[in-house]
């Protein structure tokens, strides 16, 4: 990965597709849409056509949470969601403003992702289909017994 960063880095064309293309899947390095978007602007300044693909499945938007405006590059597929979460952050966050005015923000900002975290692992555990993978997997074995 050193290696492609460092020819990204020195302008070539291909190894900014592909910099790019890492940070936009995740592969050998951690996902991110804002330098894939730049690395893939790069890749198409040096005349990277291949790039313009790639760079349409993102987009520039703007968050608005608790007052502040935050701007992000996602992928065109996910704006709705994330456009959501930052509405559900919002709504959450005035209800423990409105609930506790006397804690201060720092704690209704921790009690508000305390309540989205519950969620997510409640969510999760709910989920959960590996166990009936796994009995339909062992009733499999016993029927192919069986029927031998």
């Amino acid at each position: 990965m050193k290696e492609l960063i460092k020819q990204a880095e020195q302008g070539d064309a291909v190894a900014q597709l592909q910099l790019g293309l890492a940070y936009y899947n995740g592969d050998g390095i951690n996902k991110n849409y804002s330098k894939a978007y730049y690395w893939f602007l790069k890749a198409i300044e040096q005349g990277n056509n291949d790039a313009q693909n790639y760079l349409e499945n993102l987009m520039k938007i703007h968050v608005l949470i608790d007052s502040v405006r935050y701007p992000m590059i996602i992928k065109r597929t996910d704006e709705f969601q994330y456009r959501e979460a930052a509405r559900l952050l919002n709504e959450r966050l005035n209800v423990y403003r409105e609930s506790y005015q006397d804690i201060g923000a720092i704690k209704q900002w921790a009690m508000t992702a305390y309540e989205f975290a519950f969620e997510a692992v409640t969510y999760k555990t709910k989920n959960d289909t590996q166990p009936y993978k796994d009995k339909l997997e062992e009733l499999g074995k016993e029927l192919d017994e069986y029927l031998k």
